[in-house]
């Protein structure tokens, strides 16, 4: 069975497929993202399963998370979600954050794509 998973991060869209990996530091998968000021770039695809982030900043100081979100989110969704985000105290509804890398100009962080709508953002 395929599986999908879709993360947006502010300016591109990250999709997960295939079969998920099973153990959390020995078999995930790495998918670099790179962080500018106002923009984050990730690859358009990437398995299910557990997946390092490694994320470079170019500029600036930068805190990136990853936010999960109901696979039947719609783009207008994520789009609502993201103007929220902008201005919330905490997460927004209905999204919940999984985890980011925080401190340097280079980091990485282990989550586990499941199937739905992952937003990256820069806090």
């Amino acid at each position: 069975m395929r599986r999908r998973a879709t993360v947006v991060g502010i300016a591109g869209v990250l999709v997960a497929c295939g079969e998920p990996s099973l153990s959390a530091d020995r078999d995930a998968v790495d998918v670099h993202v790179t962080v500018r000021t106002g923009s984050i770039m990730a690859p358009d695809s990437v398995r299910l399963g557990w997946t390092r982030l490694r994320v470079e900043e170019t500029e600036g100081a930068h805190i990136v998370v990853v936010f999960r979100l109901p696979s039947a989110t719609t783009s207008a969704d994520v789009a609502a979600f993201v103007t929220a985000l902008d201005t919330a105290p905490s997460t927004p509804s209905p999204g919940v954050a999984i985890g980011g890398p925080e401190v340097g100009a280079l980091g990485d962080v282990i989550v586990n794509l499941t199937p739905g709508v992952y937003v990256l953002a820069c806090v």
